[in-house]
């Protein structure tokens, strides 16, 4: 598009300095038809020609945005045929309750918890990416509050593939600062979810854009008192209207001075979606390690006991509890939104029936653990 606005605005260019070179040297040719050098249609197709390059040089970003969509939609539909669930190789995690009897180390069944996160990952990734149907029956985009919910089964996907990665690297510090980002995700989309409505959409909305009006009103305070506008500020404030324009807010619906959170406390939240007695232990407790709490810092972080300690290197080793909570808790998300969002799908019956499979096997891998963990204090 850069190359075609060159060639218009040469032609531009030229087509005008040639106007302007016959009416200061010979101003009689354009009037006297006598006195042309060339013949009259040629005359008018160097003026066409002309006005329509000044047309395109300024039509060209407008057509560049248009082809682009045409393009888009083009490369992304261009296919009859889109992927089912029959397209994926989905394995289930066995879970054998004789050969767990058997383990005599948490290890064992971390295997287990890991190979039960992976599979839950990949239900969730294709829960994430599947598209609603128009009318043509073709795929089609998310709207805004669709795209909450799709957005927050995205990130859900990511942090589970982080939290394994970290799990596996045995860093259980690390995996636990991600677990609380992952928990509160899946209990936010469910609750969003089952609590359906445009007023808590919008609110969920202003009430992640406060932090941007706040910035703003520092930006414009300062550039007030200053007289000017410094290239920072020009490019956050950019970025800032951005953000209002994609989230189709105005900037003067935000009330930045209000403390109230969106919809509920995340523990209300939490307790809606029936979570509340998960809340306590696999969010509550993760927090310390997000904020660098002193429980977090005795737990990892330091060595010693009383009045002097040193520092500790070292990571934690993650337990299998860590993968098996924010598993069942994921799980309960993907049911959800089969549920509400997805009833129609050709393959929902499949997916619920996987789901509520993976439900069991998730609670059976998770009493033996805990059979496991009560029989090494007797």
């Amino acid at each position: 598009m850069k190359s075609i606005k060159i060639v218009l605005g040469t032609i531009v260019v030229v087509g005008t300095l040639m106007q302007g070179i016959e009416l200061y040297y010979a101003p009689d040719i354009i009037l006297l038809e006598s006195s042309r050098q060339y013949p009259e249609y040629l005359y008018w197709i160097r003026w066409i020609i002309t006005f329509i390059a000044v047309v395109g040089f300024f039509a060209v970003d407008f057509l560049k945005n248009i082809i682009t969509k045409l393009l888009s939609r083009r490369i992304l539909f261009m296919s009859d045929k889109f992927s089912t669930l029959s397209d994926f190789d989905l394995k289930q995690t066995e879970i054998n309750p004789e050969d767990i009897k058997k383990y005599t180390s948490e290890d064992d069944f971390m295997f287990l918890a890991v190979d039960l996160g992976k599979e839950i990952l990949e239900y969730t990734s294709i829960l994430a990416f599947s598209y609603r149907l128009d009318d043509k029956n073709l795929p089609r985009t998310w709207k805004r509050n669709e795209a909450i919910i799709g957005g927050l089964l995205v990130r859900l996907s990511k942090l589970q593939n982080s939290i394994l990665d970290t799990v596996c690297e045995k860093r259980e510090e690390i995996a636990l600062i991600l677990l609380r980002s992952a928990i509160e995700t899946a209990i936010n989309c469910e609750f969003l979810i089952k609590n359906d409505s445009d007023e808590l959409y919008d609110e969920y909305v202003k009430y992640s854009l406060r932090e941007e009006k706040k910035l703003l009103n520092i930006i414009n305070k300062g550039v007030e008192e200053r007289g000017h506008e410094t290239p920072w500020e020009t490019r956050m404030r950019t970025l800032i209207m951005k953000a209002f324009k994609r989230s189709e807010v105005n900037p003067e619906e935000v009330d930045e001075s209000n403390r109230k959170p969106w919809g509920k406390s995340i523990y209300q939240r939490a307790k809606d979606v029936g979570h509340d007695k998960a809340y306590l232990v696999i969010f509550s407790l993760p927090s310390h390690t997000v904020h660098g709490n002193w429980q977090d810092l005795l737990e990892f972080h330091l060595e010693g006991d009383g009045e002097y300690f040193k520092p500790s290197s070292g990571y934690g080793h993650p337990r299998p509890s860590l993968l098996l909570g924010l598993s069942l808790l994921s799980a309960n998300v993907c049911q959800t939104f089969l549920e509400h969002i997805m009833p129609e799908c050709p393959d929902s019956e499949v997916l619920e029936k996987n789901l509520t499979d993976f439900d069991r096997r998730i609670h059976l891998l998770s009493d033996l653990h805990e059979k496991f963990m009560q029989k090494g204090k007797e």
